[in-house]
């Protein structure tokens, strides 16, 4: 964590996020992500963070050595409907509906480990120099501003999110 001191450390702008990094001992720099090769290049910002997909299609590997393994956030596609709808459905037909969202989810997730693997793999290959840091420290520093944003959106969701298997 001590190479975060003073980071310029592109960020989206979540508020969340912002803080968190903040406590982590970086200075989050919110900007559009159009702007990150550039302002890598230029030195603007001294470091990003995205996932491999998108370091990889957009060449940030060219103005970006080092890549951090934090694993501070975790992809996920949510399947939704209308609760309207649902309602309407035959048991039968919700089950259908609930086993091919499991399975659906399942296979989504298997294809992102493997391009995961393979855009690492791709990245290394590129020269970036990938550092696996110990994460507990940056959870440990991410919890102090938990409180806020579990009083900003309700203890019960916060609750909820920290107890997801």
């Amino acid at each position: 964590m001590a190479d975060l001191k003073g980071l310029k450390l592109r960020v989206p702008e979540i508020p969340a996020s912002i803080e968190a990094w903040k406590a982590m001992g970086a200075s989050p720099t919110p900007m559009a992500f159009g702007e990150v090769y550039s302002a890598l290049q230029t030195g603007v910002i001294d470091a990003q963070e995205n996932p491999f997909a998108l370091i990889a299609s957009n060449k940030i590997q060219e103005v970006q050595k080092y890549l951090m393994l934090t694993h501070h956030v975790y992809g996920y596609v949510m399947l939704t409907m209308s609760d309207i709808t649902y309602q309407k459905l035959t048991p039968e037909q919700q089950k259908a509906i609930e086993e091919a969202a499991q399975e659906a989810t399942q296979f989504e997730n298997d294809l992102v480990a493997k391009q995961e693997e393979e855009l690492l793999k791709l990245l290394k290959e590129s020269g970036m120099e990938v550092v696996e840091p110990d994460t507990a420290a940056f959870m440990e520093a991410a919890k102090t501003v938990h409180g806020k944003f579990a009083q900003q959106y309700g203890q019960e969701l916060y609750d909820s999110i920290v107890n997801t298997q």
